[in-house]
This record gives structure tokens, sequence and C-alpha cells, in this order.
């Protein structure tokens, strides 16, 4: 028995537990359980067995397995007492850049050291924040075998504006103490 049901532009068909995706004339095939109807408009695969998961959540866990790797680095050498690398904007303009004082930030919030790490730089705790925030919901949505959208235009543009404002402001004197 095959059913056939449109979501999104694309035509699932669901077959002996498998699902297939048809779109842009790639076929897409995935092994799952049954198919579910989910809140809202789309379907979202339940009942996803071991092998699939695990395929499913390795970039997510292997962006953690990086990301811990580094805390590591940054656990054993004090980015306020080691020679890191000089940042070369710095270097050649006298500026400070979105990321001058990030690595200072990092470890100092390994160490949770919160104040240090705002004043060594602001955007880079926020930063580190908002990643973990969408780590969690791009592991989610591995997990459940869903897609996680991509954030409006307005808000990619408000980014772009926020760093371009906090660079600006980092380099002036009334924002001083924004910088490391």
């Amino acid at each position: 028995m095959v059913k056939k049901f449109k979501m999104q532009q694309s035509w699932f068909r669901s077959e002996k537990g498998r699902l297939d995706c048809l779109s842009d004339n790639k076929i897409l095939v995935a092994h799952f359980g049954s198919y579910q109807r989910a809140a809202g408009s789309g379907y979202r695969v339940e009942g996803m067995n071991t092998s699939v998961r695990s395929r499913a959540t390795g970039p997510p866990l292997l962006a953690a397995g990086v990301a811990g790797a580094l805390v590591a680095v940054l656990s054993v050498r004090d980015p306020r007492t080691s020679t890191y690398l000089p940042c070369p904007i710095h270097a050649a303009t006298g500026l400070w850049c979105p990321g001058c004082g990030a690595t200072r930030a990092f470890g100092d919030l390994i160490r949770g050291d919160v104040a240090s790490a705002i004043s060594a730089n602001l955007l880079a705790v926020v930063l580190a924040i908002a990643g973990i925030g969408v780590w969690g919901m791009w592991m989610r949505a591995r997990m459940t075998g869903t897609t996680v959208r991509r954030p409006p235009a307005i808000l990619i543009g408000s980014a772009v504006v926020v760093v371009c404002a906090f660079t600006i402001l980092r380099n002036v004197p009334a924002g001083s103490w924004l910088a490391p």
C-alpha cells in the first residue's frame, strides 16, 4: 500500500516503514517507522530506529565534540596568561574588531567568571549563549526528524547591524568600556 501526500512542494511516499522524499528530481530515502501528522503543516517522522537516529545526530554531536575539545584547550592554556595568536586586524590597524577579546571571554566563561567575560567581549558572551540555543534546536530537530527553519532575513540583517554597531562603538571614546 502506497500513500502519497503533498508537503511544501515535495511529494512523500510511505511504504513498508520507508519514507521517500521526491524533490527537485532527487530521491532522498530514509528508513523510518510510521509517519504522523505534525502540528501545523507537513509531516513528522515518528519511531526512528537507532541506526537512523545515530546518523541523524552525528553532525550535532561532532560539533559538540569540537566545542568540548576547544573547552579543554582553553582550560589548559589560560588565554589571559598564554600567548595565542594576536588579532591581525588590531595588529594592522590598531582598531578592535568584533572578535577581539573573544578567546579571553570564552576562557573566562569556562572558569565561571561571567563579569570578566563580559568585560573582555560582550558580543562573544551573547553569541555563546545564542550558539548553545541554536545547537539545542539543531539536536532536537535531528532527534525528532523535523527540520529547523531558516531565520528570517530581518533577523540576519539585524544581527549584521548589531555587530557593526558593536565594532564602531568599541572603537570610539564613548564605548571604550566595550574594548578588551
